[in-house]
């Protein structure tokens, strides 16, 4: 219920910044605002889970698969760009070579 009166107080402020040009578009009462708003968001969403106590038990857990993913993640990628290397750097036949 809480994450559908954000929603609907996101797609108001999307449709006021599109519809309202007396709002500028770089002003400081925007910025703050919408720094107060996101930190507000982020407060009460982290009270939502601190308080789940399933949440706070498997903590360690999230962590570890969290590395996991994270290292994997960078092995393939790193297993894939060298893999196109070999394939595209084929070595130059210089004149001078010759």
């Amino acid at each position: 219920m809480l994450m559908a009166v954000f929603g609907m107080i996101m797609i108001a402020g999307i449709l006021a910044g599109a519809r309202l040009p007396w709002i500028p578009s770089e002003s400081r009462l925007r910025d703050n605002v919408q720094r107060v708003f996101l930190y507000t968001l982020l407060f009460v969403l982290g009270h939502q889970l601190g308080s789940d106590d399933a949440v706070v038990a498997s903590l360690s857990q999230m962590g570890i698969l969290g590395v996991a993913l994270a290292v994997a993640g960078m092995l393939g990628s790193f297993l894939f760009v060298l893999f196109l290397r070999i394939q595209f750097e084929k070595p130059r036949k210089d004149a001078a070579d010759d």
